[in-house]
């Protein structure tokens, strides 16, 4: 699934792939003592920024409300997002 992300062109389908990761990991980890998945660990393993893993999360979760945001540019999303917080 990595290297599928890695290799994803279009950005909304790039952070629906994270999330799927990211949630995935997340229920890896769900009964280990003192270990919880964070949005650092999928970083990591991605390859990519905290914060770039952040933002992606963030629209995936938007995208599933709101499918016309896939229509926009990453940038133009991500106003939207942060004009409606």
């Amino acid at each position: 699934m990595i290297k599928e992300i890695k290799n994803e062109k279009n950005w909304s389908k790039k952070c629906k792939l994270i999330l799927e990761y990211h949630t995935q990991e997340q229920e890896k980890t769900s009964g280990m003592r003192n270990h919880k998945w964070r949005i650092s660990d999928t970083a990591k393993e991605l390859g990519m920024s905290i914060g770039y893993i952040s933002e992606s999360l963030k629209l995936a979760h938007e995208l599933e409300d709101k499918p016309v945001l896939s229509k926009l540019s990453r940038e133009t999303a991500l106003k939207v997002l942060r004009i409606k917080l």
